[in-house]
């Protein structure tokens, strides 16, 4: 993929879960190509906050939105599972601060259909306060034990469903 152009035709594809993409290498570079480039583009508010809840800019819904529709698209397409250049992808982008709120849902992603490989980063992100709820969500479900001082840490910290989700590990990591 050489340009911007080709990785909005294979994100759009995506988003109309059009199955015959065949290879998750095209998709994990539409990913690493457009998520920088949306970055520079899209600097305006998208959204404002209510009740106190800070603005989203553009180009954090646009990564948002990707990874929503990467998430119906995997549901769909269930021999991308597990390790590979698309997940390490999806991970590099819910690593990378700069995009914001816009990770929440590529944290998701590696708890669904990532798998436990990618829990060192999850375990990470727990420490990020615009992913930290959505890490210990996709842990939650990866089971992934270990990380048990790291949530405890951010129970005391934050409340409401991030408190409860955190609530959720704890209870699950003790049985594992």
């Amino acid at each position: 993929m050489t340009n911007v152009e080709e990785g909005v035709k294979i994100v759009e594809a995506v988003e109309h879960l059009d199955l015959s993409i065949h290879n998750e290498n095209i998709v994990a570079l539409a990913v690493s190509t457009l998520c920088p480039y949306w970055t520079d583009a899209l600097q305006s508010i998208g959204m404002k906050g209510e009740l106190g809840a800070p603005d989203w800019r553009r180009y954090e819904l646009k990564i948002w939105e990707l990874g929503e529709s990467l998430r119906l698209y995997l549901k769909k397409q269930k021999s991308w599972r597990g390790p590979s250049t698309l997940f390490d992808a999806i991970a590099q982008v819910m690593g990378t601060k700069v995009y914001g709120k816009g990770r929440q849902t590529f944290a998701l992603l590696l708890g669904d259909f990532g798998g436990s490989s990618y829990s060192r980063d999850l375990g990470r992100a727990i420490e990020d306060p615009e992913v930290v709820g959505h890490a210990i969500k996709a842990l939650t479900k990866l089971r992934a034990a270990g990380y048990e001082l790291e949530v405890r840490k951010a129970m005391s910290i934050y409340s409401g469903w991030i408190r409860a989700a955190a609530k959720k590990y704890l209870s699950i990591s003790s049985a594992v």
